[in-house]
């Protein structure tokens, strides 16, 4: 996923103003409102990154991080879409909220997250 922003300091947005930000080409991102500069973005198989741009730094923080592409649906811990719901609480942008099988929530930036939900899917 990139960045592009809206205006430029000079005469025009250039390729070199662009960043990537982490995610993939089909995920949701929840920008904190306090903070634009940590955005959360997702991507296809559960990928789900954490970005700080003051550090140009990427995170993995997947709730399931272990790789198992290629495999069947009994071999993911959690089943996602090929896009899984990626928000902050719109009261306390330190509560993230990632969709699967279940409703998973961080208040640590996606360091460590738990399960609030029975499976959806059954």
């Amino acid at each position: 996923t990139m960045s592009v922003p809206s205006r430029s300091d000079t005469d025009a947005i250039a390729l070199t103003d662009w960043y990537e930000i982490g995610g993939g080409e089909s995920g949701y991102i929840a920008i904190r409102p306090d903070d634009p500069d940590i955005i959360y973005a997702g991507a296809q198989a559960g990928t789900l990154t954490h970005y700080d741009h003051g550090r140009a730094q990427v995170l993995d923080i997947a709730v399931w991080p272990e790789s198992v592409r290629g495999a069947g649906s009994e071999a993911y811990k959690f089943r996602t879409n090929w896009t899984s719901p990626t928000l902050l609480a719109p009261d306390n942008p330190d509560v993230l909220y990632y969709g699967s099988n279940v409703v998973h929530r961080s208040t640590s930036g996606g360091r460590a997250w738990e399960v609030i939900s029975p499976d959806l899917t059954r």
